[in-house]
């Protein structure tokens, strides 16, 4: 696994809004950690969770190699295996997230895009007016290439000390964003084992509906062919529904939060139905990396909660991670 980029100080006068990317800071896993460690005051959670957490990883809960490289992760920054492996696995229970696939007007581009939400509901830092957590996590925000045989095979977007990416691209074929018994399978660490034996859109998605998940997800995968596009909501078991590029209104693009797409979103949380009049406002004219950033980047879409945005395009070769930032007046989430 090789670290290829982090956030970069400079500013992109093609992304205007908010485009504020960082410099990187040293990986502290404390910076993280001490969030966690006040969900209970008064109490040692690290402890308790610690040791549910080895012991699930001892029970193979986790499969190799991603086993072998969160060993090998808390080795080099001496953290208890118990505290690193909840931290990796977190992230399943508790995500939201915005993710938008569209294609371009001559049916020649597919653009995939997400924003990474992730610290709403822990501790809110009233100084600084953002959620502690979210502002600790934009400083790990990472790109890594994978490679195989000496050969780039897909690259992934995550946070440091984590061997799962949320956001994946296979540099020839399809990319993939998803949201959130040893025969069920962590949802991140099957997205791996996806573009590890995967090479195209077909058979990704043919391996979704077939894996046993240890909690539902929605999958939202992109392709290099006219119309592949999908919006897969799973359970455990199968695949619950599916929505498909050009199989409906405004059909040139697929904008999915967290919510199903045939129910209603939470009055306090909806970012579904702004999120697609910002994208008829865009029109299929204005796709490519400036017009989707621009969506993301505005509000409630881009929120406190907001780590970074992640935007892709196989047919383009395009892989960028942009660490942002929500000025006030900005929603809590």
């Amino acid at each position: 696994l090789l670290p290829v980029s982090y956030q970069r100080n400079v500013e992109n006068p093609d992304f205007k809004p908010n485009c504020l990317v960082g410099g990187p800071d040293i990986y502290d896993p404390t910076q993280a950690e001490k969030y966690f460690l006040t969900i209970i005051p008064g109490v040692n959670a690290w402890e308790l969770i610690g040791n549910v957490t080895a012991s699930a990883l001892d029970k193979g809960m986790i499969m190799n190699p991603y086993k072998d490289e969160v060993l090998g992760i808390a080795e080099v920054l001496e953290v208890p295996i118990g505290n690193l492996v909840f931290l990796n696995i977190f992230y399943e229970m508790s995500r939201f997230c915005t993710s938008i696939v569209a294609q371009t007007e001559d049916n020649k581009d597919l653009y995939h895009a997400r924003n990474l939400d992730f610290g709403q509901l822990f501790v809110w830092d009233i100084d600084a007016q953002s959620w502690g957590l979210t502002d600790a996590l934009k400083k790990v925000s990472v790109n890594i290439n994978f490679f195989k045989n000496g050969k780039l095979v897909f690259k992934g977007s995550t946070l440091a000390g984590h061997v799962v990416q949320p956001d994946l691209i296979n540099v020839a074929k399809w990319y993939m964003g998803a949201y959130e018994n040893t025969d069920l399978q962590f949802v991140m660490y099957f997205e791996r084992w996806l573009f590890e034996n995967c090479d195209d859109f077909q058979c990704a998605r043919q391996k979704i509906a077939e894996v046993k998940l240890l909690t539902g997800a929605y999958f939202i995968l992109g392709g290099v062919n006219p119309g592949e596009g999908s919006v897969l909501v799973r359970n455990t078991t199968s695949v619950q529904f599916e929505r498909k590029l050009f199989d409906g209104d405004n059909d040139w693009f697929l904008l999915q939060t967290n919510y199903d797409p045939d129910k209603n979103p939470l009055f306090i949380d909806n970012r579904r139905d702004p999120g697609n009049a910002c994208m008829k406002k865009l029109t299929r004219a204005g796709v490519g990396m400036k017009g989707i950033y621009t969506v993301l980047s505005s509000k409630p879409n881009l929120n406190k909660t907001t780590v970074h945005t992640v935007l892709m395009s196989v047919t383009k070769g395009y892989f960028e991670t942009f660490v942002q930032k929500c000025p006030n007046p900005c929603w809590a989430f």
